[in-house]
């Protein structure tokens, strides 16, 4: 992460963020450290890719879905807001 922060500060371009959209609710699925650095420098856009969730062959379900959120936990959240500089409006309960 700390490459991706110093190549951005430098003026390397960030790559479009790969999102998956499920049930309202916007999922990083390719470019956390980028999403990252993009905060920490101040980025105030960035491009963003949004994938179907049923493209993704480890989600083949709306109950996988939610199990893999639920095991990311909801202390993981708080771990990407503290290193971004940021906070999330809202925490969706799936990572309850």
């Amino acid at each position: 992460m700390e490459r991706i922060v110093k190549e951005t500060k430098n003026g390397a371009g960030i790559p479009p963020i790969k999102v998956v959209e499920f049930r309202g609710y916007y999922f990083i699925w390719e470019g956390n450290y980028e999403m990252l650095a993009a905060n920490i420098t101040g980025k105030e856009q960035i491009d963003i890719e949004v994938i179907p969730w049923h493209q993704q062959k480890n989600w083949l379900s709306e109950e996988n879905i939610e199990k893999q959120l639920k095991a990311v936990g909801r202390n993981a959240l708080y771990d990407f807001e503290a290193l971004g500089g940021f906070n999330y409006s809202e925490y969706p309960a799936f990572y309850d």
